[in-house]
């Protein structure tokens, strides 16, 4: 691919010059969409879990067991906090 001078490599400020092939900016593109597609799924698997496992963690108990009572959670009467995190995070 040729770049305008100044600017190596892609990403932010490439500019095609008069040209290029229909194909090669399909590929770009195509590449976008799916580095936005992986950002979007690490997002939604990664980050976003991460997230709610802390703030879980950082509930009491009771508080915890009542996150549960709403879930319906079966045998949360008898887990401890470790376990009601775990089950909450399933569910």
């Amino acid at each position: 691919m040729r770049l305008c001078a100044g600017f190596a490599g892609r990403g932010r400020g490439e500019h095609w010059r008069a040209g290029e092939t229909e194909v090669e900016m399909k590929r770009l593109l195509i590449g976008w969409v799916l580095a936005a597609f992986a950002a979007a799924i690490a997002v939604r698997y990664v980050i976003v879990p991460r997230r709610r496992n802390a703030q879980l963690a950082d509930l009491t108990k009771e508080e915890l067991y009542r996150r549960a009572q709403v879930a319906d959670v079966p045998g949360r009467s008898e887990m401890t906090k470790e376990e009601l995190i775990r089950a909450l995070e399933r569910s």
